[in-house]
């Protein structure tokens, strides 16, 4: 259930590379997505989907849409150099949060 720890990882091996922006943010978005279809059985079988839970989901899911619909606007204006500096202060964020 710590997969996405691996986060970091890829986004400093994406930055490594030289990986596109929009390849990177395709990439990440479909392989954390499968990651996280492939734990449903898991967490079903923890009980971890309650009514309440599914309930928060369905109010929160307009929020992930308008959330990726903005993503995809500031991607599409974003300079690539912005996009890896952001990226690598969000990296450096989330691996110190992982630590602690």
């Amino acid at each position: 259930m710590v997969a996405n720890a691996g986060g970091p990882v890829m986004s400093m091996y994406f930055l490594a590379t030289r990986t596109p922006m929009q390849v990177f943010l395709g990439t990440a978005a479909w392989f954390f997505a499968i990651v996280n279809l492939a734990k449903v059985p898991f967490l079903a079988g923890l009980g971890l989907f309650t009514p309440q839970v599914l309930l928060t989901d369905l109010l929160l899911a307009p929020l992930v849409v308008a959330g990726g619909l903005t993503g995809l606007r500031l991607a599409k204006r974003m300079p690539q150099r912005l996009f890896d500096r952001i990226v690598i202060v969000l990296t450096v964020l989330g691996a110190v949060t992982l630590l602690f």
